[in-house]
């Protein structure tokens, strides 16, 4: 590790406490705000006491490319993170039973999840979560 990318490390390690907090903050909201929603899910159970670096919704009916542009209409950013390893070029010559991964695994989308989100934008984006969720209940 060079000494700017040390530096930055310590600079970071002091916000660390009031990172932790943020991010709580935020996904108390997130699951807050969508628990009703029928379609769209958070994609595990989170625990209100861990620290996540990111959040991640699981997008039924096979509908997650329409979310993604939903969202991305609004000026929501999202991510896929997620995919099973056999998937990847790295692994593609290993098998292996992953029915289930592979079933599930295009259902899931990250949500924006950095400290500096004000609560205005993270209402935005709960709002237009449900918002999607109800036009795939129409």
């Amino acid at each position: 590790m060079n000494d700017i990318t040390a530096a930055i490390g310590l600079a970071q390690l002091k916000k660390l406490d009031y990172m932790n907090r943020r991010r709580a903050e935020i996904l108390k909201k997130y699951l807050e705000g969508i628990k009703d929603c029928k379609n769209i899910k958070p994609a595990f159970p989170y625990d209100l006491t861990t620290t996540y670096y990111d959040f991640m919704l699981r997008i039924k009916n096979k509908k997650r490319e329409e979310f993604i542009i939903n969202m991305q209409e609004k000026g929501i950013s999202t991510g896929v993170h997620t995919m099973p390893l056999t998937l990847h070029p790295l692994y593609k010559n290993y098998s292996a039973d992953i029915s289930m991964a592979l079933r599930i695994w295009d259902e899931y989308v990250i949500l924006p999840f950095y400290v500096d989100l004000s609560d205005e934008e993270i209402q935005y984006v709960i709002d237009a979560i449900i918002s999607f969720d109800k036009q795939q209940n129409n």
